[in-house]
């Protein structure tokens, strides 16, 4: 009596005639391999198509929260080396521009980077986004001399603010908190190091040229 294979709906294949069948199917492969790579890049694109799908909504479920009035956002980390030459681009960018860029830190290298960045949104609690902004490219201006929290606090100092009370600022709840909220962001965004740069049209990770954060911005500027 003939065997039957295991089959799938209505329809059953005897065993033989399912060996000649995977036979002729390793065969057209083995003649045709090419379709092998042809099946991988199908799949790459397909996961990349998802991927980029799935960044848009995350991008469209927080962007109230994300752009506010900005176009542009960078996750950054203060002592990441493409993050320093990322900020030294934007530094040349007309301050009408600058504006509408918005930096979110994301230290993630380190316990020294967490530091940094406490103080960081320390300067802008107590002297506003104007004075946080000098801060934040004065860091990165310091060729690794702010390199902890004690150099962080020193650089406050000589942009002479309130040194102590941005220490006692930096060591509060809040700060930690606001941090926690921004890796959750990163978590959610789908960002995996730094720089990272996220549009309304979604995920830019690395260094970004400058040219292409300008067309980014201009961009949005003629859509308004």
């Amino acid at each position: 009596m003939l065997k039957y294979a295991f089959f799938l709906g209505l329809v059953a294949f005897p065993v033989a005639a399912q060996d000649e069948f995977d036979r002729r199917v390793i065969d057209a492969i083995l003649k045709n391999p090419e379709v092998i790579l042809l099946a991988i890049e199908k799949l790459r694109v397909e996961e990349a198509t998802a991927q980029a799908n799935r960044q848009l909504q995350a991008v469209a479920n927080v962007a109230p929260d994300l752009f506010d009035d900005a176009d542009l956002v960078e996750f950054f980390d203060y002592r990441c080396g493409y993050c320093a030459r990322s900020a030294e681009d934007m530094a040349t960018l007309p301050e009408p521009e600058l504006a509408r860029v918005a930096f979110i830190e994301l230290p993630i290298l380190g316990q020294a980077s967490t530091e940094i960045a406490k103080v960081a949104l320390a300067v802008k609690d107590v002297a506003g986004e104007e004075v946080y902004r000098r801060f934040h490219f004065e860091v990165f201006q310091s060729a690794g001399l702010v390199r902890d929290r004690s150099s962080a606090l020193a650089l406050a100092e000589t942009l002479q603010l309130d040194v102590s009370r941005i220490e006692a600022v930096s060591l509060g709840a809040e700060i930690a908190k606001a941090l926690q909220g921004n890796r959750a962001l990163a978590r959610k965004l789908g960002i995996t190091g730094t720089p990272a740069f996220f549009s309304k049209d979604g995920l830019h990770e690395g260094l970004m040229p400058l040219d292409s954060i300008r067309s980014l911005i201009s961009e949005k500027e003629d859509a308004s």
